[in-house]
Formats: C-alpha cells, structure tokens, sequence
C-alpha cells in the first residue's frame, strides 16, 4: 500500500472566526489524504487567535491585513512543505 499524498492547504484569514471551527474540522475529515493545514492570519481582530491557539496542527503565519487575500495564499504557499497545495477561504467547507 502506497502513502496517502500530501496536501498543504493553506487558508488566508482575516475576521473568519466564525467559520474556522468548521473549516478545520471539515479539512481533518478528508479521507484518502494527509492534511497540512496553514493558516494565514492577517492581523484578525475577531476570535481567529485564539481559536487558532488551540489548534496545535495547525501552522499559523501572521501577515498584514492590507496586503490581501491573495497575498495571504502566497505568504502560506512558501510554509507549504507538500507537493500538492490547495488555497481555500475561511468560509469554505
């Protein structure tokens, strides 16, 4: 049997508190695949650091929040340490 492929999945965040428990669970649950989950944080002044902070899987980058979403999927794409990545929002699952 093979090893399941590697997916660094990298989300960038502004003020998606809401949606991350969700998020993050939805990306666990992913059959078939092994997960790395980066989150970029752009300076969130909502609930995202501390949820984040409980998550120990999940590796956080900060970055300014002026510079974009975009920006954010770049900043998370050089922590990214699998072949295969996928760029999702924070309200995605």
């Amino acid at each position: 049997m093979t090893d399941p492929p590697r997916i660094s999945v990298i989300i960038s965040n502004f003020n998606g508190a809401k949606y991350l428990p969700k998020l993050l669970e939805s990306l666990r649950r992913q059959e078939g695949v092994e997960v790395e989950l980066i989150v970029v944080d752009r300076n969130s002044i909502d609930e995202s650091a501390a949820i984040l902070s409980v998550n120990p899987d999940v590796i956080v980058v900060k970055e300014r929040p002026e510079t974009g979403l975009v920006t954010g999927y770049a900043v998370g794409a050089e922590h990214a340490t699998a072949d295969l990545v996928f760029f999702c929002n924070e309200d995605m699952w």
